[in-house]
């Protein structure tokens, strides 16, 4: 019975593929997007581009008609820090405003801010303990926090987003670059 559920939901995820494209040259402007990229911490490690992290994140938007000039929406953002054998982890849900500026025949800039809540987890490895081996420790921290937000968006939903985050957490506050698809 699970086989047959998941051959079902492998052929349904290949039809909906097969018709994205189709999909995305009737309306370029779908509910969804996925974001890639990087980013730097502002925890006093800026000149050290061994701790860049990795940044991603997805949206969806409450009002994505064409023509629109602000969309308004969810974004969950998730961030991978690693420095000198540590690691941070941070996720936010924020809600979120962008104002487009222009209209949907050319490239379109755009600002935009969002407020929510981030959480971030910390974990410490303590290398000095010899006879029983390295240890670790996890510390977790919920914020209420929020981000600021320049972009452009191509007519077919491709985007470039620069953005500076406050977690209240100076592992995970900071800056990213991220590229991005709306479908």
């Amino acid at each position: 019975m699970n086989i047959t559920r998941l051959i079902t939901l492998t052929a349904a995820v290949g039809i909906g593929m097969a018709m994205a494209p189709a999909a995305l040259a009737e309306q370029s402007h779908g509910p969804f997007a996925v974001r890639l990229g990087v980013g730097v911490p502002l925890d006093n490690n800026m000149r050290d581009w061994k701790n860049v992290d990795v940044v991603s994140g997805f949206s969806y938007f409450n009002n994505h008609s064409e023509g629109a000039s602000t969309i308004t929406g969810i974004d969950i953002d998730t961030q991978l820090h690693t420095k000198h054998g540590n690691s941070g982890r941070a996720m936010g849900i924020t809600y979120t405003v962008r104002s487009l500026m222009g209209d949907d025949t050319r490239d379109r800039n755009y600002f935009g801010f969002g407020i929510g809540f981030y959480r971030t987890e910390c974990k410490q490895y303590d290398l000095s303990v010899a006879q029983t081996g390295p240890s670790s420790s996890t510390v977790g921290i919920t914020n209420f926090g929020g981000k600021a937000m320049l972009g452009r968006m191509d007519k077919l939903g491709h985007f470039a987003e620069a953005a500076y985050i406050y977690s209240g957490s100076s592992l995970s506050n900071g800056l990213s670059a991220t590229f991005g698809l709306r479908f």
